[in-house]
């Protein structure tokens, strides 16, 4: 079980996606508290998830959950937090 859980539901976020998963990190590294950021890709039709499927290499941290067909940000958001293993869950827009 882990300290904390960030759920980010994304959809064409190929453009903000890194640069906030950067600042999540940096933001609870900080606080030494251990987490894990779940990326709910909603069926993007950018490069989104080839974009989390690479940071993963970085950020050993980072779970991808990815939608087969768009579903919306609250199924996004319930699959995130189904998947979790966080005492606290904390949600975050994808872009940022």
């Amino acid at each position: 079980m882990r300290d904390i859980s960030v759920v980010v539901p994304v959809k064409n976020e190929a453009e903000n996606i890194i640069k906030l998963i950067q600042e999540i990190n940096y933001a609870l590294n900080q606080i030494n508290k251990d987490f894990e950021i779940i990326c709910v890709d909603d069926a993007s039709t950018d490069n989104t998830l080839e974009l989390l499927e690479s940071a993963k290499k970085e950020f050993l941290n980072l779970r991808i959950l990815a939608h087969s067909k768009n579903s919306g940000q609250s199924k996004s958001i319930h699959s995130g937090v189904k998947y979790s293993n966080g005492n606290l869950i904390v949600i975050l827009d994808g872009d940022g």
